[in-house]
């Protein structure tokens, strides 16, 4: 009867009182649902009830939390979403159940994308020896050509970016899951293909920043880990099994006091394998830069990048001697003139290791030189991407459908 009234000042107000109530009942029940005893019964949330629960708290998380989501693309949801009660996955996606799934991430700056197209590379090779069905996923057009499946994925990326309308101080990450829809180990009996998620978030890198002036290079304290390595097969597949970085993570930050360690891993030969989510290289008395061989660990992009700018700009100079893999010992980080920390498009300087104090306990001129020449060529190279902010300014998006570029 409300609903049929003629004034509609009224009917409005009767929809804010339901809206209030409702919001009272919400948390009423999610206060509730905290500090239920044993022998009560759990509320029953559903409805405009549940979508008010997950936009307020949704929401409270997201902006109390580390990283704030601006926004989100998710495939199950066909679109980008900056509505804070959707930047979620599905529980019984494959990637929740069972951690099969792969990622990889992208570096926004100055309104450019950075090593999107090596990133996007390295995402297929994952999904690969994961054994995703990707010509399966309908979002990707069903198609099983490489070329078409990386130009689809680069395109709802850069269009998620573009949503924020941010053009820094936000990065992005992208996880291919193998599908969803039961609780099985295997994804084989899902009904739907592989999903993709995207979100775009605000940055809070915890090494040192430098100061106006000073060096490009982050600061970090370091320690060895007593974790074990991961497989080989695992290792050099970006997947979502981070549980023992995570804790290589945790233990180096106990032992450190500093929250950007990492943790370095050595392996059971005694040399140097990786930090939980970054390579390692030291620069020897001989002015050698030396990295691990990638054979049982992540090909990491930024340690390709910067070999390749070491030895196109600092052996010219001669900055460098020379730019190779190698074995490395815990002894020869030691005794190095600079040890660095190489991953997610950053040149991060450590400055201690186990209590050993390297490098003078400041950036050196490599890991100095190698920030500023990742910096540049972030905003100002062939791998840098324009982000087509154009597509959404002026637009006010709940749910949108990313143009397609195919």
């Amino acid at each position: 009867r409300i609903w049929a009234n003629a004034h509609s000042g009224a009917r409005y107000q009767h929809c804010s009182t339901r809206r209030q109530v409702r919001r009272k009942r919400t948390r009423a029940a999610g206060a509730g649902a905290r500090a239920t005893m044993p022998g009560r019964a759990q509320p029953i949330v559903e409805g405009a009830d549940a979508l008010d629960a997950l936009r307020e708290r949704g929401a409270k998380a997201n902006r109390e939390g580390q990283h704030t989501i601006v926004a989100m693309y998710s495939s199950v949801l066909g679109g980008v979403t900056r509505d804070p009660a959707f930047f979620a996955v599905p529980i019984d996606d494959h990637m929740a159940t069972r951690g099969h799934a792969v990622f990889d991430t992208c570096n926004v700056g100055d309104g450019m994308a950075y090593g999107l197209d090596f990133h996007l590379d390295r995402l297929l090779r994952s999904a690969k020896q994961a054994r995703m069905k990707l010509k399966r996923a309908d979002w990707l057009g069903n198609t099983a050509e490489p070329k078409q499946q990386k130009e689809r994925l680069r395109a709802i990326i850069l269009d998620t970016i573009a949503a924020t309308g941010r053009r820094d101080g936000v990065y992005c990450r992208y996880w291919l899951s193998a599908a969803r829809g039961d609780f099985a180990v295997s994804p084989n009996k899902c009904v739907e293909g592989p999903n993709f998620y995207v979100a775009v978030h605000s940055t809070a890198v915890a090494p040192t920043k430098p100061k106006a002036g000073a060096s490009k290079a982050r600061t970090v304290v370091e320690s060895t880990v007593s974790m074990p390595l991961k497989s080989k097969y695992l290792a050099t597949l970006k997947s979502n099994n981070y549980m023992i970085n995570a804790l290589c993570a945790m233990e180096a930050q106990e032992k450190t006091g500093d929250p950007g360690s990492l943790g370095l891993q050595v392996d059971d030969r005694g040399y140097l394998a990786e930090f939980s989510i970054a390579s390692v290289a030291v620069i020897g008395s001989d002015g050698v830069l030396r990295s691990p061989h990638p054979k049982r660990i992540l090909r990491s992009t930024t340690v390709v990048r910067c070999m390749q700018l070491a030895r196109e700009q600092l052996l010219p100079r001669g900055q460098l001697r020379g730019v190779e893999y190698a074995d490395i010992t815990l002894n020869d980080a030691y005794e190095a003139t600079e040890v660095l920390q190489l991953g997610g498009g950053h040149v991060t300087a450590v400055v201690k290791l186990n209590g050993h104090v390297i490098a003078g306990g400041k950036p050196g001129p490599i890991a100095t030189a190698l920030a500023e020449l990742v910096d540049r060529e972030s905003v100002d190279s062939a791998f840098a991407e324009r982000i087509p902010y154009e597509r959404y300014e002026g637009r006010d998006i709940g749910v949108t459908r990313p143009p397609s570029r195919l």
